[in-house]
């Protein structure tokens, strides 16, 4: 389920390259098969028919040469339409929305670099309430506060322990 989010998440905002001003969708098209046959994880299951899948690519390809920019996205969606699958959508965005999804992706990939040892020193004069180690099945789950957001990491997994 993590990684159905994860590729959702990637997809998503992958595709909002696509709604540039000035579009080209033969080359938003070919960028957008490319992700889907690179990312996609049930693209094997979805295209067993190899033929209809290559017809439709090219047949969408010879269109998008031709196509005025306002029907190019509806074009895009055709594409993802034949997956049949409501994990891969393209949602029409602002230059503004896209800029604060790429802010979300890059706060949560954001690492604070700590030892252990030290997590533990800060933790032991800290204050707050959530900050420090809390258990979660086999799982050590740490909690540290960085920058007004709270991050969280495995500490020890205890069937790894000998």
């Amino acid at each position: 389920m993590k990684k159905n989010i994860l590729i959702i998440l990637i997809l998503g905002l992958s595709l909002s390259s696509f709604s540039q001003d000035n579009c080209n969708c033969e080359q938003a098209l070919n960028q957008l098969i490319e992700r889907v046959e690179s990312d996609y994880p049930g693209l094997k299951e979805k295209t067993t028919n190899e033929i209809i899948y290559r017809n439709l690519k090219e047949g969408l390809k010879i269109k998008s040469q031709n196509i005025p920019e306002s029907d190019c996205f509806e074009l895009l969606r055709t594409y993802l339409k034949y997956f049949r699958d409501g994990h891969i959508t393209l949602i029409r965005t602002n230059a503004e929305e896209v800029g604060q999804a790429k802010e979300m992706v890059s706060k949560a990939n954001a690492k604070t670099e700590i030892s252990i040892e030290d997590f533990y020193k800060h933790i032991s004069n800290s204050s707050d309430e959530l900050e420090g180690v809390w258990k979660s099945g086999s799982y050590k789950v740490g909690l540290l506060k960085s920058d007004n957001e709270y991050q969280g990491f495995i500490v020890i997994i205890n069937h790894f322990i000998n």
